[in-house]
C-alpha cells in the first residue's frame, strides 16, 4: 500500500495583533501557519514567511514635544536678551556690520537648535 504525499499550504493569517507601543512608533504582527493542510508523508512544507510585521504609530509620547519645545523656547528667550545687549552695545559703538553679523550667526543657531530639538523628539 503506498502511501500519498500531501504538500503543505498556508492558512489564513491571523489577525494583527494590538501595536506594541501606546504612543510614539510600534509594530504589529501577524501569523500564518502551515496547516491547510499540514504536509504529510514526504509532502512539501509550505514556502514563504509564517509572520509579517508592520509599523503603525500614534501621537508622540506625552511630555515628548513639551520638553522639546520648552528647551526651544527656553534657548530663544536666551538669545533675545543677548540680541538686546548686543544691540545696544554696537549700535553705541557704531559697529552695524557686526551686530548684523551676531544676529545673523545667532538665527542660524536658532534654527538648528530647532530643527534638532524637533528631529530627536520624534525618535522614539
Amino acid at each position: 500500500m503506498s502511501r500519498l504525499s500531501v504538500h503543505g499550504n498556508w492558512a489564513t493569517w491571523n489577525d494583527w495583533s494590538i501595536c506594541s507601543v501606546t504612543c510614539a512608533n510600534g509594530t504589529v504582527t501577524r501569523l500564518r501557519t502551515c496547516t491547510d493542510p499540514a504536509p504529510v508523508n514526504g509532502g512539501n512544507k509550505c514556502s514563504g514567511v509564517d509572520t509579517e510585521v508592520n509599523t503603525c504609530s500614534f501621537d508622540p509620547c506625552p511630555g515628548t514635544f513639551f520638553k522639546s519645545g520648552i528647551a526651544v523656547l527656553s534657548y530663544i528667550i536666551i538669545m533675545i536678551v543677548i540680541i538686546k545687549q548686543q544691540q545696544q552695545h554696537l549700535h553705541h559703538q557704531h559697529h552695524p556690520l557686526l551686530y548684523f553679523a551676531i544676529i545673523n550667526k545667532i538665527a542660524r543657531n536658532i534654527i538648528l537648535f530647532f530643527s534638532f530639538s524637533i528631529s530627536s523628539s520624534v525618535v522614539p
